[in-house]
């Protein structure tokens, strides 16, 4: 049975492992990546067990997982609630194609005002648009500051 359900800290060692799987192919995971894990989604400033980040469990592995950060913020002097997504990953070798947009649908369903992500693939950007995001132009561009231009002209 598949279950989309928010993430729990017991579940950090089977993210790792399928962060190891989805991203860094061919390495175990170094030992203080759980840690990492574990620190950046449970005991972060913000942590807001409302706002938990997301995971697909089937057969009581864990083939999905999005990490979601609360960010308190304030707009025009009133409080808003942003979440921040990031780590959107995915079993490669699962077969079913709709894994990612089911963690997007209950990400975006959730009780934020306002939801962001940074440096998502052309892929992750192809999924939020498909929920009805948008990228800001002019604010993921990357810039660039040649210290030596003669030497980044040989690079290029």
């Amino acid at each position: 049975m598949t279950e989309v359900r928010a993430c729990r800290p017991d579940d950090i060692d089977a993210v790792t492992r399928l962060f190891v799987k989805a991203f860094r192919k061919g390495i175990e995971p170094p030992p203080a990546m759980s840690e990492y894990f574990h620190r950046l989604y449970f005991e972060n400033p913000w942590f807001d067990p409302d706002l938990s980040s997301v995971v697909i469990e089937r057969d009581a592995a864990i083939v999905g997982f999005l990490g979601v950060m609360p960010l308190p913020v304030q707009l025009d002097g009133r409080p808003v609630r942003l979440a921040v997504g990031g780590n959107l990953m995915v079993d490669p070798d699962d077969r079913d194609p709709m894994i990612a947009m089911r963690l997007l649908r209950r990400y975006f369903s959730g009780p934020q005002d306002a939801a962001l992500t940074d440096t998502a693939n052309t892929a992750a950007a192809r999924l939020w648009a498909a929920h009805g995001g948008s990228t800001a132009r002019f604010h993921s561009m990357r810039w660039l500051i040649p210290l030596n231009p003669g030497s980044l002209g040989l690079a290029a």
